[in-house]
């Protein structure tokens, strides 16, 4: 055995600290437990990010549906802004007292077809 300072002692077979506290197979089961949390920990990583990536494809494709309906809602709100300002119009009411009460003015001629 060697003396390399005041206290330590070289084991010449192991090339070791006699006075380690840990030995060699203690270590290795640690080393290996740490290696297997730090999978784990990168497999849940992969496993929710792959769960994310799906989620956000989902969320993309209704984003992209609800901007669909939204334009045709617009189209749909314009089409009654205008049905609406054409009915407060005079040429509405008019129209509407030919067609559903078959009034003229004075000077028109009314064609009836035969039946």
């Amino acid at each position: 055995m060697k003396i390399l300072r005041e206290n330590l002692v070289l084991n010449p077979s192991k090339g070791r600290c006699i006075f380690c506290t840990v030995p060699d197979r203690k270590r290795r089961t640690s080393l290996y437990l740490v290696m297997l949390l730090i999978g784990l920990f990168w497999g849940t990583l992969v496993v929710q990010g792959v769960s994310l990536r799906a989620n956000c494809k989902k969320l993309a494709a209704q984003q992209t549906e609800l901007q669909q309906k939204k334009k045709e809602l617009k189209k749909e709100k314009k089409q009654i802004q205008e049905k609406k300002d054409y009915m407060e119009t005079d040429e509405y009411i008019e129209d509407l007292a030919r067609e559903k009460f078959g009034l003229v003015y004075n000077n028109e001629i009314i064609f009836k077809a035969k039946e």
